[in-house]
């Protein structure tokens, strides 16, 4: 009854820190990743990596890649698949120092985009949403591909 009581713990907190896992469709991975282009010399983060084929498009693009996930079996997978040594963390997004990352990946919930984190993204960051959009976000330049939307930098002056 107590592992019970644990699990239950655990799968609230899960759900509390990290959106559901839903795969992004590969043809539309393909779509984003043309708009993107070359990844050579950036820097692409995964914020809930889930199980890494998002990081996997990138990586094949020439990105070097950094994910970040709370579900230890997903993590797992995402470790499975790009090799022990990639870079992929087992901790909230909320946490990790994004400010050298060029472009953002983060597949959202309405609770995601409402937190603050969203508007603390490095404006030098391309920042890619799929799902619920930001309000935080709405200054920026835009364009969709796909069922995200893809946010350019902030052009410095």
């Amino acid at each position: 009854m107590t592992w019970l009581v644990v699990l239950a713990v655990i799968a609230a907190i899960l759900l509390l820190a990290g959106a559901p896992y839903v795969p992004t469709h590969e043809s539309e991975l393909e779509q984003l990743f043309a708009e993107l282009g070359s990844g050579e010399g950036r820097t692409f983060a995964d914020l809930g990596s889930g199980d890494g084929r998002v990081l996997m498009q990138a990586q094949m693009r020439g990105f070097k890649v950094v994910g970040f996930e709370v579900n230890p079996f997903f993590w797992l997978v995402s470790k499975f698949r790009l090799g022990w040594d990639a870079q992929i963390q087992l901790k909230l997004w909320q946490q990790a120092n994004l400010s050298d990352v060029d472009v953002i990946y983060i597949f959202s919930t309405s609770w995601h985009m409402r937190s603050q984190h969203v508007a603390d993204l490095p404006e030098s960051a391309t920042i890619v949403v799929y799902g619920p959009q930001p309000k935080s976000l709405h200054r920026r330049i835009s364009s969709v591909s796909g069922s995200a939307v893809i946010y350019q930098p902030v052009a410095r002056t």
